[in-house]
């Protein structure tokens, strides 16, 4: 009876085990990918002089498309220096094209999408004067929608430091807040 006892509580501990990696790993109990219809994605970044922010959005979902509807870039004085609407963002520096007739910005299924600050310069000139020490660090904002349950917005954050060689970057992973 005692070693049937052990048995089942090893058993317990296991499974217990098991979910609670599978809820750190994917997000939720039982191992399921976290959803939701809308969120927001908050990233870092820095742009000037020697150094530029490349910010990679991915939609890692293989059914549904996501909506940009806003994309802020903030200095580090919590001043919004680039506030645009989804049907003013740019394309994507890896050349997706993001305009649609249906909507401005909307990432298909499986797509990656690039925003490089020295690229998004040129769009939005105000973005230049971050080279100057108190705009920097950036904090880059994307509010996306679905219209229905998909996989979050995936977001990275790749600095380089040396614009010359393209060389020592690091990357940092981007948060969901909402």
């Amino acid at each position: 009876m005692r070693y049937l006892t052990n048995i089942s509580l090893s058993l317990i501990i296991a499974t217990s085990l098991f979910i609670g990696i599978s809820a750190h790993v994917y997000g939720s109990p039982g191992g399921m990918p976290v959803t939701t219809e809308s969120g927001i994605l908050l990233c870092g970044g820095n742009n000037g002089g020697a150094l530029r922010t490349i910010w990679t959005l991915r939609n890692f979902d293989n059914k549904n498309s996501i909506n940009i509807d806003r994309i802020r870039i903030y200095g580090a004085n919590g001043t919004a220096i680039v506030d645009v609407p989804g049907s003013e963002v740019p394309p994507s520096n890896n050349f997706n094209p993001l305009p649609t007739p249906d909507y401005a910005a909307v990432i298909g299924p499986n797509q990656t999408f690039l925003f490089a600050s020295d690229k998004l310069e040129m769009e939005f000139p105000a973005l230049a004067s971050v080279s100057a020490l108190e705009n920097r660090p950036l904090q880059f904002l994307v509010v996306w929608s679905a219209g229905k349950k998909t996989l979050d917005l995936d977001g990275v954050t790749i600095i380089e430091k040396n614009l010359s060689t393209g060389t020592a970057r690091t990357a940092n992973k981007c948060r969901m807040v909402k």
